[in-house]
């Protein structure tokens, strides 16, 4: 539907919306603005709204134009972000004219860190890009932010401009991680990993799982599954070490469907077994896992006995002859 804005706010348009693009002209030498409103219904009757304001220049204004991405609604903080514009000059190259880059989120977007590239520039072309690039890490997950490009002629006040809102992405939230059982021994205790209630926006489901584990440093971890909409995992463990309780921590990564992701953690006690005791049951392991074409199940195993075979306690002074 349509009406007029501007300047008979509330008058109809007149316009019979028969095709998906229509032609609008101002005549004389006053601007219209219109406020169309898109209406949108499914088969439950359930239905939304949206409206854009468009201003109609008797006057020649530079066009303005940002690229929509085609892949994505929304956008990961931890990544940069491009928002492709493109400006083209109705009167050729007999005028230079000037585009910029603002932000109404973000009032001094010219000097803050948040642009990698220039915000202002001044071309006679008679079409050119000209891109934004926001920093990574920058933009807070789950805000919105709304950027501008004009365009104008220097000396006239008249512009041509667009408008566009990046809806930053959210990781999953809300859920739990558990171990079960929290005590058991190295290669020989199933150990159930699982996560639960974790929740996004309806629009980045489904939700997938990754689970892995380490003994001391966290940025070596051991991976028992990559990602995959399971929500848990069965597994053996590597066994801790002495100065640690012989814990380990276990680690679920919850990631949606744009890939923004959070992390969780839980331990558990992963007692030591002697090695003639370990090398039998590591054997046996390795061959069930062969026998059964358990692609997962061999590198648990493999990833558990190296660590359990090579466990070296570095926080304690250990004798050489032991």
């Amino acid at each position: 539907s349509c009406l007029i804005y501007s300047p008979n706010h509330g008058s109809a348009c007149g316009i019979n919306f028969n095709r998906t693009s229509k032609l609008l002209k101002a005549t004389g030498t006053s601007s219209i603005t219109y406020q169309f409103t898109l209406l949108v219904k499914n088969a439950q009757d359930y239905s939304s709204t949206t409206s854009a304001i468009v201003t109609v220049n008797s006057r020649s204004v530079p066009l303005v134009t940002i690229a929509t991405p085609t892949t994505t609604t929304k956008y990961n903080a931890k990544g940069k972000i491009t928002l492709q514009g493109t400006i083209t000059n109705p009167k050729s190259s007999s005028l230079s004219l000037v585009a910029q880059w603002s932000s109404s989120t973000i009032p001094s977007l010219a000097s803050s860190s948040f642009p990698l590239t220039p915000t202002s520039l001044s071309s006679s072309s008679s079409q050119f890009s000209f891109p934004l690039v926001i920093n990574a890490d920058l933009l807070t997950p789950g805000l919105s932010y709304v950027f501008q490009l004009t365009a104008q002629y220097p000396g006239v006040s008249t512009a041509g401009y667009v408008q566009f809102t990046v809806q930053m992405n959210s990781p999953p939230s809300s859920g739990t991680f558990a171990v079960s059982p929290t005590q058991g021994y190295a290669m020989t205790t199933t150990y159930s990993l699982t996560a639960s209630l974790w929740t996004d926006d309806s629009s980045d489901f489904p939700l997938y799982y990754a689970f892995s584990y380490y003994i001391q440093d966290a940025t070596k971890q051991l991976t028992l599954r990559n990602v995959d909409p399971s929500t848990y995992v069965n597994t053996y463990l590597g066994q801790g070490i002495a100065s640690l309780q012989y814990k380990v921590t276990c680690v679920v990564t919850i990631q949606d469907n744009l890939g923004c992701s959070t992390n969780a953690t839980a331990q558990a006690v992963s007692n030591t077994l002697s090695i003639s005791t370990m090398v039998s049951t590591v054997s046996s392991l390795i061959s069930t896992a062969v026998a059964n074409l358990d692609q997962q199940q061999l590198n648990q195993v493999v990833s558990g006995a190296t660590t359990g075979l090579s466990a070296i306690d570095c926080t304690v002074s250990t004798s050489c002859s032991s």
